[in-house]
């Protein structure tokens, strides 16, 4: 697990850098804390998107930890486990 988070941390950091990529969509986002704990270049944009319940924690969790993001961070609250239309 540990190299896992390892792995994708750097991934995302290389590609962001290199191509000049200034926004980054987490899918099923949960608790993770990239947003947090990553040095993303100027101006980026990071999306997580999971169940409003789970983002609710999340963000209860990190405000009373003091934890700021190093990037603008957004949240959409959505349930993955069902269709889009939009």
């Amino acid at each position: 697990m540990v190299l896992r988070i390892r792995f994708f941390d750097d991934f995302l950091q290389r590609i962001t850098r290199e191509f000049m990529l200034r926004q980054v969509v987490l899918m099923a986002a949960g608790l993770d804390t990239r947003a947090f704990r990553l040095d993303w270049p100027a101006g980026t944009n990071f999306f997580e998107l999971d169940q409003p319940g789970v983002l609710q924690e999340k963000d209860s969790l990190l405000r009373s930890a003091g934890a700021q993001p190093t990037c603008t961070r957004h949240i959409i609250e959505a349930d993955l486990t069902n269709p889009w239309k939009e």
